[in-house]
């Protein structure tokens, strides 16, 4: 019994090295330098606007609750009936709402752009 509890100290301490061995090896190599943007790369992605106040409040707002898509995609007389009722629910200001308003008409009107030919 005493010569098989020898065997798997060796055989742990042996695989313990091994791997502390391969470790260090890898620490040596050195590292590739991180792959470039795919924009860096020829496929000139537009880059993304950041977000108006008015999105940041639309996804804190009403994302919170609800999974709109763009307010762009919602009929203005729909939006209007569905924000005077949300308006005390989500306790906006008068701040707040004038700037989700704004928010989705800037959304309405891209919309309507991008449809024209």
């Amino acid at each position: 019994m005493h010569r098989g509890s020898s065997i798997l100290r060796i055989v742990v301490i042996g695989i313990a090295l091994s791997v502390g061995a391969a470790r260090l090896v890898a620490e040596d190599k050195p590292k590739a330098p991180p792959a470039a943007p795919i924009a860096s790369r020829g496929n000139k992605a537009p880059a993304k606007p950041p977000m108006s106040a008015g999105e940041k409040l639309y996804q804190a707002k009403c994302g919170r609750c609800h999974d709109f898509p763009n307010p762009g995609f919602i009929a203005e007389e729909t939006w209007n009936r569905w924000m005077m009722r949300m308006r005390y629910t989500a306790k906006l200001s008068d701040e707040d709402y004038d700037r989700l308003m704004d928010y989705a008409r800037s959304q309405r009107e891209a919309h309507q752009a991008k449809k024209k030919p």
